[in-house]
């Protein structure tokens, strides 16, 4: 969208990959659904490298916010994590691979924005409303079902699962915000590992040459991505839940 130089790109990316990153590993969200946004208005509109950029930095940034939440002895529901990513893993890489394409066309590309938009909402109207949401806790059995019907968002319009997982961690299983926001970084990792082997098993990185996008751009975004999944978790621990839910508004 910018004329820009590659040294003004590069240093775009890493500050794109520092502010998802903090956010992400604040709330539990902001991974995809603040990278890719912005990596489009830096490279162009390509929905489909700004998303496969995005998938190297949120599972940077996972990695590096769990460690540090595990340093500080404050672990994830791995229980509730993992009979979700039953659920999710296999969609997603289905999604990435047959659904995500269509997301390319001229056509589609306004209806991509539109949903993107639409789901941002949805989910901060749920989690400001969660009290008065009259629904029982999810049993197990059915996390796995969730879980499928997840995959295919986090397969086709690139959300890393964070802007999902929240309001079903939040609302569905009754978790603080705290709490819910680890165990989103847990979800994220699997989901942003598979979705990048599903865009290897099928060559979308070899578009990035196609596009005029610098190949190694999902590797520059790691170094922004890994400092503030540094700083967010440490920031994190001294604020309360009611600063949660205004840092997620």
């Amino acid at each position: 969208m910018f004329n820009l130089s590659t040294e003004g790109i590069i240093i775009l990316v890493i500050l794109a990959g520092f502010l998802s990153a903090t956010i992400a590993s604040i709330i539990g969200l902001g991974g995809g659904l603040i990278a890719i946004p912005l990596i489009m208005l830096i490279i162009g509109e390509h929905s489909t490298e700004a998303k496969l950029i995005s998938y190297a930095s949120i599972a940077a940034l996972s990695i590096m916010a769990v460690f540090k939440y595990w340093k500080q002895k404050r672990k994830p529901d791995y229980k509730s994590a993992l009979l979700i990513l039953l659920g999710v893993l296999p969609v997603t890489v289905v999604a990435e691979i047959f659904i995500s394409p269509f997301f390319e066309d001229e056509k589609i590309k306004d209806y991509f924005h539109i949903l993107y938009g639409a789901v941002a909402i949805l989910v901060t109207l749920l989690i400001n409303f969660k009290d008065k949401i009259k629904v029982k806790k999810l049993p197990n059995w059915s996390l796995p079902l969730v879980g499928m019907s997840i995959g295919v968002l986090t397969g086709s319009i690139g959300l890393s699962g964070g802007v999902i997982f929240m309001p079903l961690l939040v609302v569905g299983l009754k978790k603080d915000l705290k709490e819910a926001a680890v165990t989103s970084l847990i979800l994220k990792l699997g989901v942003s590992l598979m979705n990048i082997i599903a865009a290897l098993s099928v060559g979308q990185y070899q578009a990035f040459e196609s596009h005029g996008v610098y190949w190694y751009l999902p590797l520059i975004i790691i170094v922004g991505s890994l400092a503030g999944a540094f700083i967010g978790p440490m920031f994190q621990k001294k604020i309360s839940n009611k600063t949660m839910s205004i840092l997620f508004n």
